[in-house]
């Protein structure tokens, strides 16, 4: 339902009058119909909304319809997510990109290296199976080296102040993000900092680390469950 000032309203319900989930946002979607995005067997619903704004931002409600309907996940995050079958083995995997990195330590929003991450619902956990991606990651990993001109990445790697840095080139430093990224979101927590030992310079690497980890428990795998 549009309206003047948030642009629309959504109210799911259950058959008895009962409010499940209630957004207001610039737009909102109903993402695909007939999805079963937790495995159970059965479809569900998933609402997507957007707030506007050139890079702000998506929030999702996973609900179970039945007889019994709950809001089993709301989701926020800086980038959209999508739902697929990835492996064809009808498992729905929730593919997003982590946007708490958006402007990640004074990059353009252009320039800002967004880490992939993988999910899975399985009953009511959320779960972490980027690991069992590592191709992609790989892929990525691969191309960012590929892009690293020997000469400017020894110029980073030297440099004492943030302003040597940037004078090294100003793609280095999402290059060598894109790097240290992906083997940190692939499960691979020894290489990323191995990478990051090897390429960043040396004044200013517990900052970053201490950066990228603040950033990165802040972001969408915050909805991780990680019980046993």
């Amino acid at each position: 339902m549009p309206t003047e000032d948030i642009g629309c309203r959504a109210v799911v319900l259950t058959p008895n009058g009962k409010i499940i989930a209630k957004a207001e946002d610039w737009s909102i979607n109903l993402y695909k119909k007939d999805l079963d995005i937790d495995g159970d067997g059965q479809p569900d619903l998933v609402l997507e909304s957007y707030s506007g704004g050139a890079h702000c931002c998506w929030t999702y409600w996973l609900i179970a319809p039945s007889k019994h309907p709950a809001l089993r996940k709301k989701i926020e995050n800086e980038r959209g997510i999508g739902f697929r079958d990835v492996k064809h083995d009808g498992n729905i995997i929730w593919l997003a990109l982590d946007g708490s990195f958006d402007y990640f330590d004074d990059l353009c929003h252009a320039c800002t290296v967004f880490p992939d991450v993988y999910l899975q619902l399985k009953g009511d956990k959320l779960v972490d199976v980027s690991s069992q991606y590592r191709f992609e990651y790989d892929h990525e990993i691969n191309a960012a080296r590929s892009k690293l001109k020997k000469e400017h990445l020894e110029d980073f790697i030297a440099a004492k102040t943030p302003e040597q840095m940037f004078e090294a080139g100003e793609d280095i430093k999402p290059l060598v993000l894109t790097v240290v990224l992906g083997y940190l979101y692939s499960g691979r927590e020894r290489s990323a900092w191995k990478a990051l030992d090897q390429m960043w310079p040396q004044f200013d690497r517990d900052r970053i680390k201490k950066l990228i980890l603040k950033t990165r428990a802040e972001g969408i795998l915050r909805y991780v469950d990680r019980s046993k």
